[in-house]
């Protein structure tokens, strides 16, 4: 019997993922992702939780000067290409852990977490379940950066999805037929959001939010 491939497993896309982002959206990815990185704060523990190939790490050992990158890939293709791309004289400050959230030190904590396209790949109840492990290892006025796409709003918008959703299950036994709302979830558990940009004539969009100490996490919003 054929063995099944794992959930939202990209080590078939892994060489040629950011050329496909290039191609389908003229470098609007890699812009909304670069558009809030000199907004971390200098010194900082970032969580890049998905990080892909790795082609933003040398910007970000750069602009942010951080403590330490602990920087979180499922796909062993991702993490190898990642460790590759990873030329900056700073790059032992990277932590490259081959794995998910569920395979963070006990310890880690961290003031500054990345989530570049990482939670389209869920439904809104493990997309929570997400947030709420990694918000447990923030500090109390953590920064959140957050990019991908948002939910269709127009008939390009929708067929694009349509299309997009459909080959990512295809190839990477994508978990979820939508995308959320996710920076309002963040919202209804606490975050501000600080600033937002949109890209592709509003299709992608970049927030930064920060943590409001004192809040409690609530259920989903309404959509």
């Amino acid at each position: 019997m054929k063995e099944s491939r794992a959930k939202n497993d990209y080590n078939l896309l892994a060489p040629f993922y950011d050329w496909l982002g290039k191609a389908m959206f003229f470098g609007a990815i890699a812009k909304s992702q670069r558009r809030f990185l000199h907004d971390i704060p200098i010194n900082a523990r970032i969580l890049f939780i998905g990080g892909g190939t790795g082609f933003l790490l040398n910007d970000l050992l750069e602009s942010a000067r951080p403590e330490c990158i602990y920087y979180v890939e499922k796909s062993s293709e991702m993490i190898r290409k990642s460790e590759e791309a990873c030329t900056h004289q700073d790059n032992q400050k990277v932590h490259f852990i081959h794995g998910t959230q569920d395979d963070l030190p006990d310890e880690f904590s961290c003031n500054v977490v990345l989530s570049f396209f990482f939670f389209d790949q869920f439904e809104a109840k493990e997309l929570m379940e997400i947030f709420h492990l990694l918000d447990k290892k923030t500090s109390a006025e953590a920064w959140w950066l957050w990019s991908d796409f948002i939910p269709p709003e127009t008939w390009w918008q929708r067929i694009l999805m349509n299309t997009m959703l459909r080959f990512f299950q295809f190839t990477t036994e994508l978990s979820t037929r939508r995308v959320f709302h996710v920076p309002e979830m963040f919202v209804q558990s606490g975050y501000l959001i600080e600033k937002e940009d949109f890209f592709y004539k509003g299709f992608i969009r970049s927030v930064v939010m920060k943590k409001a100490g004192g809040l409690s996490p609530v259920g989903l919003p309404g959509k």
